[in-house]
């Protein structure tokens, strides 16, 4: 159902939502159907010749004590095959009713509650729109729960209806569910019309701006330059997009935020100007004009507010706006600008003390001791990085200042801190009664617990643990920034992979002498794995590249061996190569560079 998909991946809420039924159910149809066709026909007819004939042996016996045949009703025209089809589908759909009442899942609770294509997947939206809808209806959007950007929660279903990176204006547009229990970005999708040939629904552009701002929050390093529009490719009823579209020209032609704003203020000025020749009067142009105000203005201010928090300046309303036009507004549009401006201004917020000791440090001579320390705390169970970063805040601890946090052995948390902030940090444990882990040695071989290395010998081991330390202090490179990662040379860090200079080579028995002629033919590689190289101990490869063998098995009566592994070393490789003992004799281990 989904490529790539792993074995708790929702394809029950994808399947529900294409209408698709399960393969038992098409399969038990299919011999139904089969088995239906094969009692009209005709007595010369091979398959019936040979049911009649071979009745014991005939597979149509067995096909027909199937649930769908066994249960079909007397009444039921069998010659109809729309008639059978409707008769699986009332199967089908009080299976399904049945299903509902079992099933607790939350996301397919969320879903439409009849069989049926889920208009997402057929109204008129662009390919990344209805991509953000699908995921909202499979639970991949916000997919895994991590830090917010605001800093006040994670990214649940439940913060995204309160967090302030989501503008609360979009939110009061879409329609209100009957029970508290059903999240209102769920009941707005299932609200939508069942046809694109229906008129949108009005909270068709707020509910994709939604889902942008939250796919903008879970996923900020995608690219989002291209989407200059939201729902443009279902456009409103004929009546309301002929009196929006100049509207409409206008606003696509802004750009800049603060150009996009004046446009707006001049807009509804336009609106609420009172011209005694041509419109009776000011209250019946507002009336006719506020409905599509909302959703007009609402793309504008989404598009504004990244804007404005990168230039941390924000336009004020009633400056741009006339005098007297505030007034001349109905109050529901009222309170929909001021919306919009409260948001303006949570943007323009004074720096916290944080940023401004940063800033500070920025422009300052070092001073004090330079470098890093890992601090190992115990753990008493299994717990992810965000949780850490949660437990220490409650403890008063500055998370601002922890550079990495890994799981070095079970058990036991490592976090590095600079030197200047160890002893601070050390207090803070202390008054928070966290013991320390000072004895934990992260190379010691104890650590290393996966059991595929269980056959290792003690200096397998402690190779082992060197590497998985140093592979996590190569993780946590990629997190820091770069003038704290600078004491360690950028050429440690695998930036690509070097497979592209590996060779593998099924030899089928080498001799020594030619392997001359062999390497002439692979000057562009690093590596060259040989198997099946049939060599015996002590034998050696007259060649300047570095090698290392698993010698084969002596063959009884033959000159040779049989298996054996060889690794030739090129002179130009730039990583250390070095072998790691290993008690299996079909293995060749081998440590290459940092890896």
């Amino acid at each position: 159902m989904i490529v790539g998909g792993h074995a708790t991946s929702s394809t029950i809420v994808l399947k529900h939502i294409c209408n698709l039924p399960s393969m038992k159910f098409c399969a038990d149809a299919l011999m139904a159907k089969f088995c239906i066709r094969s009692c009209f026909l005709p007595a010369q007819y091979l398959l019936s010749l040979l049911h009649h004939h071979h009745t014991v042996y005939s597979s149509l016996v067995s096909l027909e004590k199937t649930h769908l045949l066994s249960n079909l009703p007397p009444t039921l025209k069998l010659r109809s095959p729309s008639a059978v089809k409707n008769h699986f589908e009332s199967i089908r759909e009080a299976g399904f009713a049945i299903f509902l009442q079992s099933n607790t899942q939350v996301l397919i609770q969320a879903c439409r509650p009849v069989l049926g294509v889920d208009p997402i997947l057929f109204l008129p939206a662009s390919r990344v729109e209805r991509g953000r809808l699908i995921r909202w209806r499979m639970g991949w959007l916000p997919g895994k729960p991590k830090e917010c950007p605001c800093g006040s929660d994670h990214t649940s279903h439940r913060h995204l209806l309160d967090c302030p990176l989501v503008p609360m204006a979009l939110f009061e547009q879409l329609p209100q569910p009957d029970q508290d229990q059903i999240h209102r970005i769920d009941f707005a999708i299932t609200s939508l019309p069942l046809s694109s040939q229906e008129l949108r629904s009005a909270y068709w552009i707020p509910l994709l701006t939604i889902l942008w701002h939250i796919d903008v929050i879970c996923n900020p390093d995608g690219d989002y330059s291209h989407e200059t529009e939201h729902a443009a490719k279902w456009r409103a009823d004929s009546a309301i997009e002929a009196t929006t579209s100049p509207l409409l020209f206008h606003f696509a032609s802004i750009q800049f935020y603060h150009q996009s704003i004046q446009n707006i203020a001049s807009t509804i000025a336009s609106i609420v100007k009172h011209d005694a020749s041509t419109l009776p009067t000011t209250a019946s142009i507002v009336k006719n004009f506020f409905p599509i105000v909302p959703a007009i203005l609402s793309p504008i201010f989404t598009f504004s507010l990244p804007i404005a928090a990168i230039s941390r300046s924000s336009p004020n309303m009633s400056q741009l706006l006339p005098a007297n036009c505030m007034q001349s507004l109905p109050a529901e549009l009222v309170t929909f600008l001021t919306s919009m401006q409260s948001q303006f201004n949570a943007l323009n917020k004074l720096p916290s003390a944080c940023r401004v000791a940063a800033s500070q440090r920025l422009f300052s001579d070092k001073t004090g001791p330079d470098g890093f320390e890992y601090v190992y705390i115990p753990c008493s169970r299994r717990i992810t990085h965000s949780e850490v970063r949660r437990s220490l805040r409650t403890l008063g601890v500055d998370t601002g200042h922890l550079l990495d946090i890994n799981f070095p052995a079970h058990g036991v948390i490592g976090i590095l801190v600079h030197v200047q902030y160890l002893e601070e940090f050390k207090s803070q444990l202390a008054s928070a009664k966290v013991s320390l882990a000072n004895n934990f040695d992260p190379l010691d071989p104890k650590n290393v617990a996966d059991p595929k290395f269980a056959n290792l010998s003690v200096f397998g081991l402690e190779t082992q643990a060197l590497v998985l330390q140093n592979a996590c202090c190569l993780q946590a490179l990629k997190f820091l920034r770069s003038h704290l990662s600078g004491w360690i040379g950028l050429e440690e860090i695998p930036v690509r992979p070097v497979a592209e200079h590996f060779g593998l080579w099924n030899a089928n028995g080498l001799q020594p002498c030619a392997i001359t002629d062999v390497l002439n033919h692979c000057q562009s590689l690093h590596m060259l794995f040989i198997t099946e190289t049939w060599l015996l101990s002590p034998a050696r490869l007259l060649t300047s590249w570095s090698q290392f063998h698993l010698y084969g098995s002596p063959v009884a009566g033959n000159y040779h061996g049989s298996m054996g592994v060889s690794l030739l070393v090129s002179p130009s490789c730039p990583y250390a190569v070095t072998q790691i003992p290993m008690p299996n004799n079909y293995a060749l281990a081998v440590k290459i560079g940092t890896l």
